[in-house]
């Protein structure tokens, strides 16, 4: 499809199983195991469409933090965060703003390839919107 995304997730099983899933959805992976891993590929040269975090991402920054940074960087990426808390949990607590992409996890192939397609479209009606 063309689209990149970049996983960054500490915990090597998962890394490994979202990294899996997403390729088999036809899209590109970078990985990070850290978020300071993930800034310097966005630091890089390298295409990145969409940040996939884990909000519990480690030590040196959570996901969240991680996010603000990347936008910083990169003003139009996509971000789809992953929680293994309770979906109500993350966004009621205030952990992500309203109006974030969020992925419970565990989470099914489908479940993703649901939430990167509809996270990919509305990016194309975007860049429809400003064309027209």
């Amino acid at each position: 499809r063309g689209e990149v995304s970049l996983v960054g997730e500490d915990d090597p099983e998962v890394r490994e199983t979202v990294n899996a899933s997403v390729q088999s959805l036809g899209y590109e992976v970078l990985l990070a195991e850290s978020g300071l891993d993930a800034l310097a590929i966005l630091e890089s040269d390298l295409p990145v469409d969409l940040l996939l975090t884990d909000i519990v991402l480690g030590r040196e920054m959570d996901g969240i933090e991680l996010a603000e940074r990347a936008r910083s960087r990169r003003e139009t990426l996509k971000v789809l965060f992953m929680s293994g808390y309770a979906e109500g949990a993350v966004a009621g607590g205030g952990a992500i703003k309203k109006g974030e992409n969020l992925l419970a996890k565990p989470f099914r192939r489908a479940a993703l390839a649901r939430k990167l397609r509809e996270i990919f479209e509305a990016g194309r009606d975007d860049a429809r919107t400003e064309v027209a």
